[in-house]
């Protein structure tokens, strides 16, 4: 697999920042042993926490010289929502990028817009947006709206988990309008649901959604058999693959 960075803006907290890396070598952790399972011996995967990272010779650099750019450069200022297609747009042009491709977990402390799609009416404030085999960007503003911070960073362990599975290619059947986003506020019944809510593929349809879904999991990460075996092509395309 490639090498994965965790970024994240000024403002989102140290506590915060902890649980993403802790949710992900969990999430890492569990895809070795389903390699395991299968007698693949997975090449270790690199985990890069770089935070709100700042080069530190900026000289000749107006562009890519600090993640804050790379938020300011994706926020809109009459909405102060940061638009998901910009941000993906930057990290796929980045020269480092280029120089070695990799995934990225972003987190945001602003709202985050998924405008990755065509719309027609205003774009949906979102809890995260996807582009597999790239970005995830997860906003963790409407996860202030928890007063119990221990419920606070279940949601945030769930929505790391659940994006990273996007990220690497699961579920690989969701409905496009399915693949990328969790809208706050949409009703539970207004968009199939691939997964039961004993899987960490399952898709919050609220920040209400999100919170028993959070409150109600076990410990660690939980997979249904049909995003299990999904991840076990996942674990034999990349032994196989020059990634």
């Amino acid at each position: 697999m490639k090498p994965i960075s965790i970024v994240w803006s000024e403002g989102v907290s140290e506590a915060d920042a902890k649980e993403t890396i802790s949710a992900m070598r969990e999430f890492l952790r569990f895809l070795q042993g389903v390699a395991l399972e299968q007698n693949i011996g997975l090449a270790p995967i690199l985990l890069r926490p770089y935070g709100n990272w700042v080069l530190n010779d900026k000289a000749g650099w107006d562009a890519y010289h600090s993640f804050r750019w790379y938020w300011e450069s994706s926020l809109d200022q009459e909405t102060g929502q940061v638009s998901a297609a910009t941000l993906f747009e930057i990290v796929r042009y980045e020269p480092w990028q280029h120089a070695e491709p990799h995934l990225v977990l972003a987190l945001l402390h602003t709202d985050l817009c998924n405008d990755t799609q065509e719309s027609n009416g205003a774009c949906p404030s979102v809890f995260a947006c996807t582009e597999p085999q790239l970005i995830t960007a997860i906003s963790v503003r409407h996860l202030g709206h928890i007063a119990d911070r221990e419920l606070r960073l279940k949601c945030l362990r769930s929505l790391v988990m659940h994006n990273f599975g996007h990220l690497v290619g699961l579920p690989e059947r969701l409905p496009p309008a399915d693949l990328s986003a969790h809208a706050p506020g949409t009703a539970s019944g207004d968009r199939a649901r691939p997964c039961d809510a004993k899987c960490t593929m399952y898709e919050a349809q609220s920040i209400d959604d999100l919170m028993s879904v959070a409150a109600a999991a076990n410990p660690g990460l939980a997979l249904c058999s049909k995003c299990r075996h999904e991840l076990r092509s996942v674990v034999f395309s990349l032994h196989f693959s020059v990634n």
